[in-house]
This record gives structure tokens, sequence and C-alpha cells, in this order.
């Protein structure tokens, strides 16, 4: 009487073992997130940061363990490159407060925008929290009408308002292009040696008007050779100053020597001997009316000395 209840039994328990057998080859079950519609079934669930491999359930992601396509494998970690601000275009790269969305792999402020070197994105614009009067200091944190943004911070303003090229600094108006106290920026100062040129605090200083050939600039002053600039009137050769009005070696020019005997006289070299307007020496002239030749230096008429009254023809008159 028992007989038939034991194979009803024993068949369910047959049952039984053939649902659970097909169960742990994969087919029972949901898939695990990050799975393909080809991917078997795993069961119980994948969790966490598990997936469903070949039935199995796989935590992280390499070679054997590919991502799902679109997504990359980043530190053992399937990530979408397109929208992941920390893995925005590729693993690792971390969108920036300036750019911290990340939309088709690069990194924005907001669709169509993109802010540059020095700027903050805020919420649909970027902007300077250092200067911007709306965004002072953080994003939306606005100044007040009579105040200016100055490094982060709402400050009195300037009234009138500055003019093209200056900024408003403590409430005065300053050339960020030239002042060691606000250099390139409000508050910022030129330390030590250093000033500020085009707005860059610099050791580097240049010489305003700029040096005179055969000059070096140094820390802002022009220097000839080892020593100090040369004066008005002349000119550095060789690593010294010369009159090149006078200078025989350096004649209207560095470098231009007077040949023989010759002198240099107001930058041109004359022959001193035989020269009516540098007779005997510069600027010495004859005077055209006793003498009408320069030989040796002296004024004289014809080929003698110089007349008393008149020189005519080589000749001197008494009238």
């Amino acid at each position: 009487m028992r007989r038939p209840f034991l194979s009803s039994f024993l068949l369910l328990l047959g049952l039984l073992m053939l649902a659970l057998a097909g169960c742990a080859k994969g087919g029972a079950g949901r898939m695990a997130d990050g799975g393909s519609p080809d991917a078997d079934l795993c069961f119980p669930a994948c969790s966490g940061a598990e997936r469903c491999v070949s039935g199995r359930c796989a935590s992280g992601c390499g070679a054997e363990n590919p991502c799902p396509t679109g997504q990359a494998c980043c530190e053992s970690v399937c990530v979408s490159a397109v929208s992941d601000p920390s893995n925005c275009g590729t693993c690792g790269n971390i969108c920036t407060p300036a750019a911290p969305t990340c939309s088709g792999g690069e990194c924005i402020c907001a669709p169509g925008i993109r802010c540059t070197a020095g700027g903050s994105c805020c919420g649909d614009h970027c902007a300077d929290l250092n200067t911007s009067a709306t965004d002072c200091g953080a994003c939306d944190r606005a100044c007040l009408p009579s105040e200016a943004c100055e490094a982060g911070l709402c400050v009195p303003g300037c009234s009138p308002a500055c003019a093209a090229g200056s900024a408003c600094c403590g409430g005065a108006c300053v050339d960020l292009s030239a002042s060691n106290a606000n250099c390139g920026a409000c508050g910022n100062a030129c330390t030590g040696s250093t000033v500020c040129v085009s707005g860059s605090c610099t050791a580097d200083i240049p010489c305003v008007p700029s040096c005179p050939a055969g000059e070096t600039c140094e820390v802002g002053s022009c220097r000839c050779g080892g020593g100090a600039g040369c004066s008005a009137g002349q000119a550095c050769c060789g690593g010294a100053c010369v009159d090149t009005s006078r200078d025989v070696g350096n004649c209207g020019a560095c470098g231009r020597t007077c040949a023989g005997t010759d002198q240099c006289c107001t930058g041109i070299c004359r022959n001193t001997s035989s020269d009516l307007g540098n007779c005997g020496g510069c600027g010495r002239s004859c005077d055209s009316g006793t003498a009408d030749t320069c030989s040796g230096g002296s004024c004289g008429c014809g080929g003698g000395s110089e007349c008393l009254i008149a020189c005519a023809f080589g000749i001197c008159v008494p009238f």
C-alpha cells in the first residue's frame, strides 16, 4: 500500500534535482546589470560591481572580462567614458570646476560653453571669481552696486568709473600693467628687486627709452662696458664712451678711423693741412676775403701768406 506513495516521492525528488542542476548551469535566474542579450543567466543574480559572464558572477573587468559596448574598463570598473566626469574621454581624465560636465567624452561647462584658463563654470556661464562683480569669490556671490570685486572679495568701488586700461583697486584706479602694488591683478604686489612690466613681476627691468647702440640694459639702466651709460653726444664704442664728433678712431661712428694726419671735425675726417674750413685745426676757417688757400695748416693768398687787406686772384691788394 505504501509503494505508490514512495514512487511518487522519488519521482518528485528526481524532478527537483534536475531543476537545481539546470540552475547551476545558468538555465534560470535573471541577467545581471551590464550583461548582454546573449550572456548566460546567473542564479542567484550578481550583486554590487559583479557582472554575469558565461553564467558566472565575475568582479571587475579586463581582457577576459570585457565591458559592454560603449563602456571602458577603468581600474577594473566599467564606466561610460562619454559621460563619466571622473573618466571623461579616457580613464583618469577628471573634469575640473571650470568644466565639470562630461558630454560626449569632453569636459565642458555647459552645452556650447567652454571656460578659458582662470575661468570657473557658474551654471550656464564662465566667470573669473577674482574679478566678477556677480560671481565674486564664488558663483552667484554678487557685490553691491557701489562695490568692486578684487581677489575674490567685494571692496569699495571707484567713482567715477575707471578709464579704459585701468582697474579699481581699493577704491583707486590703477594701471595693472605697471603698478608694483597691483601687478596684473589687484593686490598682487611685486617683491624684492622685481618690478611690474606688462602686468608681470620681473627682475628683467627694461630700459625706457631703449639703450643706444653699443650699450646694454641692466636692471633698467643703460651701461657701457662695466661703467655707466654714455652722456649726450657720446657713443659706446668697444666698451668705452667716446665723442664721435672728435675721436679720430671713431669719427662719426664707432670704428670709423681717420686716415693719416686727418683730424675728426664734427664727425667728419678733415685734412687740416689743406682744408680752408678747418685750416690748422677743427673749426679754424680761413677768411675768404684775405686768403684763398690753406697750406701746411696756414691760410694764405696764392702761394704766399694771408693778406692784410684783401686777396684777389691769388694776389694781395691794398683795397
